[in-house]
Parts: C-alpha cells; sequence; structure tokens
C-alpha cells in the first residue's frame, strides 16, 4: 500500500478464499483489511460470495468486483468418453470433504456395477479416505491416484462421464473460490454434480451444466449421480452446455479482459458489470 500511495500508483487486490473466509474472524486481520479497503482502487473476488462476505466487514460495494478466474479450452476439450467413468479433481483437505464423495459413490456402485471413480489429489485426508476405500469394499472401484500433473488431469477429463466434487465449509471456516476444477470440467464437456457451495451457483448453470446439492447431503450427491448415469444423452447435452458456457465465461481470455476493465484499461464502473 505504501508503496503505491508514493508512486501515485492504483493499487488493485484479488481475494481468493481463506483470505475472505478464515482470516475475516481475526478482529487484527478485519482492522489491516480496512487500512486496505480506503487505498486499494478496487477489490476483485472470484465469486459473489467472498463479495458478500467483505461487503459485510465494510468493504464499499463501489469498489468491488467479481472476476472469475480462467482456463484453457484448448487443453482441457472433449476426448473420447468412458460410461460410468466418474472423477474427482481437488486436495484431499476438509473444504473437499472426499470422504463424502467416496460414499455417495458407496451408494451407487451396487447398481451401476461397472462404475468406477477415479480422484487426482493428495493431502492430510488421504489415509482417511484409503481406510474408507477399503472399509466399504470399494478397492477395486475407486482409484485414488494421488497428486498427478496436468496432463493426467486432462487426459483424465477427457474421459470422464461425470465429474463429482463435494465441496463444504471445513469446520475452521475454509471455503473454495469459485471451483477451477468445475471449470476445466465444463471445458472438457463432462456434466458437474457438485455442491451449492460458495460462488459455485455462479460457475455452475443448475440443471444446465450440471446438478447442484445441498453441502453434506450424500444421499442427494447420490441421486443426482445417478440421474445422469441412467440418461448419458442428458448428460452429453448437459456437457456440451458446459463447454459452451467456458467459451462465454471462463477462458483465460474473458478472465484477461475482465480484469483489464476492473482495473481502467476500458470503461468499467461497478460489481454488477464486472459479474
Amino acid at each position: 500500500m505504501s508503496v503505491c500511495r508514493e508512486a501515485n500508483i492504483p493499487l488493485f487486490v484479488h481475494f481468493h478464499g481463506y483470505d475472505a473466509s478464515i482470516l475475516l474472524r481475526y478482529r487484527h486481520q478485519r482492522r489491516h483489511y480496512h487500512s486496505l479497503f480506503g487505498e486499494a482502487s478496487g477489490i476483485i473476488v472470484p465469486s459473489r460470495f467472498l463479495a458478500d462476505k467483505l461487503a459485510d466487514i465494510g468493504c464499499p460495494v463501489e469498489k468491488l468486483y467479481v472476476s472469475p478466474g480462467g482456463v484453457d479450452p484448448g487443453r482441457f476439450t472433449p476426448t473420447r468418453r468412458l460410461p460410468e467413468r466418474l472423477l474427482a479433481v481437488g486436495r484431499l483437505v476438509e473444504k473437499k470433504a472426499p470422504h463424502l464423495t467416496i460414499q455417495a459413490f458407496k451408494q451407487i456402485a451396487g447398481r451401476y456395477p461397472h462404475a468406477q471413480l477415479d480422484m487426482i489429489g493428495d493431502g492430510p485426508l488421504a489415509d482417511r479416505c484409503r481406510a474408507l476405500v477399503e472399509a466399504l469394499g470399494l478397492g477395486d472401484r475407486v482409484r485414488l491416484h494421488g497428486a498427478r500433473d496436468s496432463d493426467f488431469v486432462a487426459r483424465l477429463m477427457g474421459e470422464a462421464s461425470v465429474f463429482v466434487q463435494h465441496s463444504v465449509t471445513a469446520p475452521n471456516g475454509d471455503v473454495e473460490s469459485f471451483g477451477v476444477s468445475l471449470v476445466e470440467a465444463m471445458a472438457s464437456a463432462v456434466p458437474v454434480v457438485t455442491t451449492r457451495h460458495n460462488g459455485f451457483e455462479d460457475t455452475i448453470d443448475d440443471g444446465i451444466t450440471g446438478i447442484l446439492v445441498p453441502e453434506h447431503d450424500v444421499d442427494g450427491m447420490a441421486a443426482a449421480i445417478a440421474e445422469l448415469l441412467d440418461d448419458p444423452e442428458r448428460a452429453a447435452r448437459m456437457g456440451e452446455a458446459g463447454r459452451d458456457r467456458v467459451l462465454a465465461h471462463f477462458t483465460l481470455e474473458k478472465s484477461r479482459d475482465r480484469l483489464r476493465a476492473i482495473m481502467g484499461f476500458r470503461p468499467q464502473t461497478n460489481l454488477q458489470s464486472a459479474a
């Protein structure tokens, strides 16, 4: 702030998730944020959910801009679709609740004996997930790949028939941003089953590009997965609509243009027009 003030350079600040959720619990952090809000020319967030959180602690609404990130639709593309192949991508942490995704898969596994769940990611819940997979007798149906590179992720995205992610608000208050992996799935023309969490309602067009269920609703997630497995044509339509949505709103170029507009490279006035 001091450097921008002395150099008379506009300061724009980007919040992502942790900094607009967990850190808001601390009085000293909120005090620092109030100073920041006063000096910054703009505060950028990836979802309306986080914008509301910052507005609640005193950020002027006229300084708030919603600008979700983007992905490369040339990298994440539809390839060969494998039937009944489910995919989850993300760190194995509390806010992504991978154990709830596994529990939802267990509910539909008997009905779809050829269904398989691939989970990419590592983290503190890895041992819990491995133990749960074994306890539920899913050792030959759920593959825990651990952390893998982006090429591996893109390949499995292109093959998946449904993308699943059961994100929740963690006990410490941590939340997701706008869901990068959800957008990667949509770019790959994969329908998404996920939760009404943070900004996911901005990302997923419920019933059009995917299905949203309440947080912690394992039964609801299992039912949504079954809906798409039972109706591959509907799932394909959702996937196509998801890719169209990415091309319209969530490419790297769209994200770049939004940021340039917010920072004054072309007219941009308020939260509504930035969204």
